[in-house]
Protein backbone atom coordinates (compact mmCIF):
# COMPACT_ATOMS: atom_id res chain seq x y z
CA UNK A 1 0.00 0.00 0.00
CA UNK A 2 1.19 3.56 -1.03
CA UNK A 3 1.48 6.37 1.38
CA UNK A 4 -2.56 7.83 0.20
CA UNK A 5 -3.64 4.43 0.68
CA UNK A 6 -2.74 4.03 4.05
CA UNK A 7 -4.34 7.19 4.63
CA UNK A 8 -7.77 6.38 3.46
CA UNK A 9 -7.21 2.92 4.99
CA UNK A 10 -6.51 4.48 8.62
CA UNK A 11 -9.56 7.16 7.91
CA UNK A 12 -12.16 4.36 7.15
CA UNK A 13 -10.86 2.41 10.01
CA UNK A 14 -10.78 5.15 12.57
CA UNK A 15 -14.45 6.18 11.54
CA UNK A 16 -15.81 3.29 11.38
CA UNK A 17 -14.01 1.47 14.83
CA UNK A 18 -14.24 4.56 16.56
CA UNK A 19 -17.81 5.29 16.95
CA UNK A 20 -18.14 0.90 18.67
CA UNK A 21 -15.01 1.19 20.28
CA UNK A 22 -15.49 4.57 22.01
CA UNK A 23 -18.94 3.27 23.10
CA UNK A 24 -17.37 -0.08 24.38
CA UNK A 25 -14.99 2.13 26.31
CA UNK A 26 -17.55 4.59 27.57
CA UNK A 27 -19.87 1.86 29.02
CA UNK A 28 -16.55 -0.19 30.53
CA UNK A 29 -15.67 2.58 32.43
CA UNK A 30 -18.84 4.35 33.53
CA UNK A 31 -21.55 1.96 32.63
CA UNK A 32 -25.10 3.36 31.54
CA UNK A 33 -25.05 6.75 33.82
CA UNK A 34 -26.99 9.52 33.33
CA UNK A 35 -25.31 11.50 30.45
CA UNK A 36 -24.11 8.67 29.19
CA UNK A 37 -24.61 9.55 25.49
CA UNK A 38 -22.81 12.85 26.43
CA UNK A 39 -19.69 11.10 27.63
CA UNK A 40 -19.75 8.64 25.10
CA UNK A 41 -19.69 11.48 21.93
CA UNK A 42 -17.56 13.12 24.05
CA UNK A 43 -15.14 10.18 23.90
CA UNK A 44 -15.65 9.44 20.50
CA UNK A 45 -14.97 12.48 19.20
CA UNK A 46 -11.92 12.73 21.36
CA UNK A 47 -10.78 9.03 20.34
CA UNK A 48 -11.44 9.90 16.56
CA UNK A 49 -9.23 12.48 16.68
CA UNK A 50 -6.64 10.39 18.15
CA UNK A 51 -7.24 7.21 16.51
CA UNK A 52 -7.04 8.78 13.23
CA UNK A 53 -3.37 9.49 13.05
CA UNK A 54 -2.68 6.68 15.18
CA UNK A 55 -3.90 4.49 13.01
CA UNK A 56 -2.39 6.13 9.93
CA UNK A 57 1.19 5.31 12.26
CA UNK A 58 0.26 1.88 13.45
CA UNK A 59 -1.15 0.54 10.02
CA UNK A 60 2.24 0.01 8.30
CA UNK A 61 3.94 -1.04 11.52
CA UNK A 62 0.87 -3.43 12.28
CA UNK A 63 1.25 -4.94 8.64
CA UNK A 64 5.20 -5.37 9.01
CA UNK A 65 5.11 -7.14 12.22
CA UNK A 66 1.92 -9.37 10.78
CA UNK A 67 3.68 -9.95 7.27
CA UNK A 68 7.01 -11.10 9.84
CA UNK A 69 4.64 -13.73 11.44
CA UNK A 70 2.84 -14.84 8.42
CA UNK A 71 6.20 -15.37 6.80
CA UNK A 72 7.07 -17.64 9.74
CA UNK A 73 3.91 -19.87 9.38
CA UNK A 74 4.60 -23.58 7.68
CA UNK A 75 1.25 -22.44 5.60
CA UNK A 76 0.61 -18.98 4.52
CA UNK A 77 -3.06 -18.20 3.56
CA UNK A 78 -4.40 -14.98 3.06
CA UNK A 79 -6.86 -16.30 5.84
CA UNK A 80 -4.26 -16.32 8.13
CA UNK A 81 -2.52 -13.53 7.44
CA UNK A 82 -5.91 -11.67 8.09
CA UNK A 83 -6.17 -13.34 11.30
CA UNK A 84 -2.97 -12.19 12.28
CA UNK A 85 -3.76 -8.39 11.60
CA UNK A 86 -7.11 -8.70 13.16
CA UNK A 87 -4.47 -9.40 16.03
CA UNK A 88 -2.11 -7.05 15.96
CA UNK A 89 -3.56 -3.56 14.70
CA UNK A 90 -6.22 -3.47 17.25
CA UNK A 91 -3.70 -4.28 20.18
CA UNK A 92 -1.71 -1.95 19.33
CA UNK A 93 -4.29 0.39 19.05
CA UNK A 94 -6.40 -0.50 21.96
CA UNK A 95 -4.19 0.62 24.10
CA UNK A 96 -3.84 4.31 23.14
CA UNK A 97 -7.64 4.74 22.92
CA UNK A 98 -8.46 2.78 26.10
CA UNK A 99 -6.11 4.91 27.48
CA UNK A 100 -7.53 8.35 26.61
CA UNK A 101 -11.47 6.77 27.42
CA UNK A 102 -10.31 6.19 30.74
CA UNK A 103 -8.60 9.28 31.38
CA UNK A 104 -11.36 11.44 29.78
CA UNK A 105 -14.24 9.08 31.75
CA UNK A 106 -12.77 8.44 34.97
CA UNK A 107 -9.28 10.10 35.41
CA UNK A 108 -7.15 9.87 38.46
CA UNK A 109 -9.98 10.89 41.22
CA UNK A 110 -10.00 7.61 42.27
CA UNK A 111 -6.50 6.72 42.37
CA UNK A 112 -4.29 5.38 40.36
CA UNK A 113 -5.29 1.32 41.02
CA UNK A 114 -8.49 1.73 39.96
CA UNK A 115 -7.69 3.47 37.08
CA UNK A 116 -5.64 0.87 35.81
CA UNK A 117 -8.53 -1.40 36.97
CA UNK A 118 -10.95 0.52 34.60
CA UNK A 119 -8.51 0.25 31.62
CA UNK A 120 -7.96 -3.30 31.75
CA UNK A 121 -11.11 -3.72 31.99
CA UNK A 122 -11.67 -1.37 29.12
CA UNK A 123 -8.91 -2.71 27.17
CA UNK A 124 -10.58 -6.52 27.53
CA UNK A 125 -13.65 -4.82 26.78
CA UNK A 126 -12.28 -3.60 23.21
CA UNK A 127 -10.31 -6.29 22.36
CA UNK A 128 -13.38 -8.74 22.35
CA UNK A 129 -15.08 -6.27 20.25
CA UNK A 130 -11.88 -4.90 18.30
CA UNK A 131 -10.85 -7.80 16.73
CA UNK A 132 -13.87 -9.60 14.89
CA UNK A 133 -14.42 -5.64 13.73
CA UNK A 134 -11.06 -5.73 12.09
CA UNK A 135 -11.09 -9.34 10.54
CA UNK A 136 -14.28 -7.73 8.70
CA UNK A 137 -13.70 -4.36 8.63
CA UNK A 138 -10.23 -3.79 7.31
CA UNK A 139 -10.06 -5.84 4.08
CA UNK A 140 -13.14 -4.14 2.95
CA UNK A 141 -11.22 -0.60 4.37
CA UNK A 142 -8.23 -2.02 1.65
CA UNK A 143 -10.48 -2.40 -1.06
CA UNK A 144 -11.98 0.89 -0.48
CA UNK A 145 -8.72 2.38 0.11
CA UNK A 146 -7.43 1.39 -2.99
CA UNK A 147 -10.29 2.32 -5.10
CA UNK A 148 -9.76 5.91 -4.14
CA UNK A 149 -5.69 5.53 -4.40
CA UNK A 150 -4.69 3.48 -6.91
CA UNK A 151 -1.39 2.46 -6.73
CA UNK A 152 0.51 4.21 -9.90
CA UNK A 153 2.50 0.85 -10.50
Amino acid sequence: MNTKQYFFFALFMSLSMGFVMSFIMAYSSLGFVDNFVFFWLRTASISMCIAFPSAFLVAPIASKITDKIHAKCRVQTPLKRRVILAIIMPAMMDIIISTVSTSLNIGLKNGAVYFVKKFLISYANGMIIAVPLVFVLAPKAMATAKKIAPSKE
